[in-house]
């Protein structure tokens, strides 16, 4: 999977949606206007933000329409899972600083019992420290 800029892919979605009709938007079919995409209160499919004519119109209208609520509700779960990893990095990093410092008291505690050990002649202590 490519990196992507999560922060960059939010600014330039946020700033695709500035000035966008006010949604929730539905996928109509009008005799007149063919297949569109109209604000829930418009009075008329004349007052339609897209017309769609391709070969797959329906689906398109409908998926046209969902994305007015739909894009900024992946925005809103993106930016909620982006501050989820943030603070679970922010935990990571807290337990490797941790476990960072448990090794090296141990290795520590390791240099000690093998200077008693060799200060005294303990080989029994050297062997169940496994040094």
């Amino acid at each position: 999977m490519p990196d992507i800029d999560t922060a960059a892919l939010i600014t330039r979605v946020e700033a695709a949606m500035e000035g966008v009709t006010e949604g929730p938007w539905v996928a109509e079919f009008s005799g007149e206007q063919g297949d569109c995409v109209i604000p829930h209160d418009a009075q008329s499919t004349r007052e339609a933000v897209c017309v769609t004519r391709l070969y797959n119109k329906v689906a398109d209208a409908e998926f046209i329409a969902w994305c007015r609520s739909g894009v900024p509700e992946l925005v809103s779960a993106l930016k909620a899972a982006q501050e989820t990893v943030g603070y679970q990095h922010g935990i990571i990093t807290q337990y490797e600083d941790r476990l960072e410092a448990a090794q090296a008291e141990t290795e520590r505690l390791r240099g000690l019992i093998s200077r008693v050990a060799d200060d005294y002649g303990l080989v029994g202590l050297r062997e169940e420290a496994g040094l």
